[in-house]
């Protein structure tokens, strides 16, 4: 849902899933499986773990809110973001102990900057929160604008503080987004990893319910 005019616009949304996990029991070892004698592992004892399934489903809610002042004729447009997930606290456990996942928090702040007809540049950054751990991006986005204005071609360069540099590509058609990302480790994982991150392929829809006024007379 969103309402503007020409000067600010406001967007939320609330979106709602379903996270699924699994787990292969099979392939996992425990301290009760090593003797305590010999320290030789005996793969048919006992592991002291009770797990009542190996796949789960739960319902999961995302929401979040967005501001962006738009001055007419202004090349920059300066935008905030807050969003939380996992609201519903969804169940993660596969034995009897509960545990959810806890709810994690998200920040971004930034401005949208027209170069010129063709380009933009979008720097900001991003800071998340969840439970314990924290994550904080520094970001640039650049949008090239083709000819038809149902599609563009699309950049991204980013810093993980203390973790990883984030390059991608993607293109937009119409409201559909696909973008290719990769994180190249250089923190201390580095040493263990060679330097190998994540890679990402993304396809999402940028729609928007608008808020409709009517007005009447009797």
């Amino acid at each position: 849902m969103s309402n503007s005019d020409d000067k600010h616009i406001l967007t939320t949304g609330l979106q709602l899933g379903v996270m699924n996990k699994s787990i292969k029991t099979d392939d996992l070892t425990f301290d009760e499986q090593y003797s305590s004698t010999t320290g030789d592992f005996d793969e048919s004892a006992f592991s002291g773990e009770n797990f009542q399934t190996n796949s789960l489903y739960k319902f999961d809610v995302n929401w979040g809110i967005f501001y962006k002042f738009n001055p007419p004729g202004k090349k920059y447009h300066p935008y905030a973001g807050f969003a939380i997930s996992h609201i519903s606290l969804p169940g993660q456990n596969f034995t009897e102990e509960r545990d959810v996942m806890p709810i994690q928090w998200k920040f971004n702040l930034g401005t949208e900057w027209d170069i010129n007809d063709n380009i933009r540049i979008t720097p900001g950054i991003l800071y998340m929160y969840q439970k314990s751990a924290t994550e904080f991006i520094i970001k640039t986005n650049l949008i090239y604008h083709l000819s038809n204005e149902n599609y563009d071609i699309r950049a991204n360069l980013g810093y993980r503080l203390k973790d990883a540099l984030i390059i991608g590509l993607g293109m937009r058609c119409k409201d559909f987004i696909v973008t290719m990302s990769y994180d190249y480790n250089i923190s201390y994982l580095n040493n263990y990893t060679g330097g190998n991150g994540g890679f990402e392929i993304s396809i999402s829809y940028q729609g928007a319910f608008k808020i409709i006024q009517n007005k009447s007379s009797i």
